[in-house]
């Protein structure tokens, strides 16, 4: 593992200190476990495609020129 530094402000740390005290876990697992929540969490959200699953805009095939005129179906 890589050692990092952050800085927090004293109520935060103070209340993941407390957090990983009542979990009988370190410090650094809380915040290891709180960043793979969030990246997975990101990570999910940057997948999906919002246009194409919505099929109130998106129906059946796409134009044969939709590359050449993306702007004029978009706009």
């Amino acid at each position: 593992m890589d050692r990092t530094t952050i800085v927090l402000p004293p109520e935060l740390k103070f209340q993941a200190q407390r957090l990983a005290h009542e979990n009988h876990i370190s410090l650094a697992e809380l915040i290891r476990s709180a960043l793979k929540v969030q990246i997975e969490k990101f990570s999910k959200s940057k997948k999906t495609d919002l246009f194409l699953e919505d099929r109130n805009f998106f129906k059946g095939q796409a134009p044969k020129d939709l590359s050449e005129n993306h702007d004029d179906y978009l706009y």
